[in-house]
């Protein structure tokens, strides 16, 4: 799948995935028992409801569709360079988008901050420590916000347009995260984030791939884990939850977004070709086809799905989205359609399903001890 908002630092052309990586057949899921719970979980079996994932969008969706939801997603990136961590305390825009963690998180009291980190093209200079100043930078700023912050280390690791090298991906991981620890970063929680998606074909049928486990960098380094959700197949989000329980590791989906619709004009194209399949859809019809199964989804996962990450944007008024070269990503904004907007809201205000932001939120949720 074409990277969205994580090609901010690390632009790549979309490659199909490598015929070679390991394909295993899709196994039932665990027996589902408690929650599972993590630092920064929320208590009991609730799921955080996240939005992003640039200012704009933030500010417009809590104005106009939510107002309190439990955290922002933002984006930085970490590399050798004294020109890195752009977004964190100052606008920039890579095409995407304007991203600015500290004014999104204004727009969001009382939460906390999911943080995609770029480690593109970086991955042998941390390895090497060539990043240590960028990491201390990137932990002070995390001590100073004074919030949970999730950190999404090399985001969709897995992804083709990304092409980590499982072992030195996961040596710049764990570095990362044992440095922060040692630094004394103690609001902060990291996150493993696979693109759970497969591009190999066999005999004309996509094949499993759960290749994700070769990019896994040790139980004790990782505190979440995370998905894409986009083009759904429950095949190799059925795997990656399998994984997950059998590590005792909550899950974000961390990007989730109706790629190929577009709210506002209620149509549907083909992802990549742009080939229309539908000229009308009603906001109902569009309903049924990705939000409810994408609830039901959570919904049925929720022992191990903690926290999900909404992408609420335009992206076909973006410069890196409109152009077709990555797809057709169309208009995910919740506001655009009514239908949608109310179902939406309803869903979000089941208070035994959603936590959301609150004055009292840090009680709600598991603290790091």
């Amino acid at each position: 799948m074409v990277s969205r908002m994580r090609t901010l630092l690390c632009v790549a052309p979309v490659n199909v995935r490598d015929k070679t990586h390991k394909t295993l057949k899709p196994r039932r899921l665990l027996k589902k028992v408690k929650a599972i719970e993590g630092p920064f979980a929320p208590l009991g079996k609730k799921t955080h409801f996240i939005v992003g994932q640039d200012i704009d969008t933030v500010r417009e969706f809590v104005r106009e569709v939510l107002p309190n939801p439990s955290g922002t997603t933002s984006y930085t990136g970490i590399s050798s360079s004294s020109c890195c961590l752009h977004g964190l305390e100052s606008a920039i825009d890579y095409g995407a988008g304007t991203i600015d963690a500290t004014t999104q998180m204004e727009l969001v009291p009382n939460s906390m901050l999911v943080l995609g980190v770029c480690i593109k093209n970086a991955l042998e200079d941390i390895v090497m420590r060539r990043c240590d100043k960028s990491i201390d930078k990137l932990g002070d700023w995390i001590r100073k916000v004074s919030r949970p912050v999730f950190l999404r280390i090399g985001y969709e690791f897995d992804g083709a347009w990304n092409n980590y090298d499982p072992e030195l991906y996961k040596l710049a991981f764990k570095w990362i995260v044992s440095r922060l620890r040692f630094k004394g970063v103690h609001n902060f929680v990291s996150v493993w984030q696979s693109a759970t998606h497969y591009t190999p074909i066999e005999n004309g049928r996509p094949k499993i791939d759960r290749s994700f486990m070769n990019w896994w960098p040790g139980t004790d380094v990782v505190d979440w884990m995370g998905t894409s959700y986009f083009n759904f197949d429950r095949r190799i989000h059925d795997a990656f939850l399998n994984f997950a329980r059998s590590k005792g590791k909550p899950v974000m989906i961390a990007e989730a977004s109706p790629q190929g619709y577009d709210l506002e004009l209620g149509m549907t194209l083909d992802v990549f070709t742009n080939r229309r399949l539908s000229v009308e859809l009603t906001g109902k019809e569009i309903w049924i086809r990705w939000f409810k199964p994408f609830f039901r989804y959570i919904n049925d996962n929720r022992d191990v799905i903690r926290a999900v990450a909404y992408i609420n944007t335009s992206w076909k008024t973006q410069q890196m989205w409109n152009t077709g070269e990555n797809g057709f990503w169309g208009d995910s904004r919740i506001q655009a359609d009514a239908y949608i907007k109310e179902k939406f809201v309803k869903e979000l205000s089941n208070e035994s399903h959603w936590l959301l932001s609150s004055p009292e939120f840090m009680s709600k949720i598991h603290i790091r001890p």
